[in-house]
């Protein structure tokens, strides 16, 4: 079971970085910059450095993701809560 989790991941990863280079292609930074970050966070989820699924809740508004509110992750404990834009 491990190892088709991990090639289901590996996949997942590898769809994510084509989908940025294809956006990046296309002009379109914040979907780049979007579909980038989620394949950076499924490897840091994959090296134990992030909690897995960290995000609880994304708002969108006009079908675009505008905000997130997720649980810190275990090198941010003990860290104020902040506040960051995208």
């Amino acid at each position: 079971m491990a190892r088709e989790l991990r090639q289901a991941h590996l996949e997942t990863i590898r769809r994510l970085a084509a989908g940025a280079l294809a956006a990046l292609d296309h002009g379109d930074q914040r979907e780049t910059a979007r579909l980038a970050m989620a394949a950076g966070r499924l490897c840091e989820e994959i090296a134990g450095r992030w909690t897995p699924a960290a995000v609880e809740v994304m708002a969108r508004l006009g079908g675009k993701d505008v905000a997130a509110i997720s649980a810190q992750p275990p090198q941010m404990r003990g860290m104020p809560p902040f506040w960051m834009s995208y």
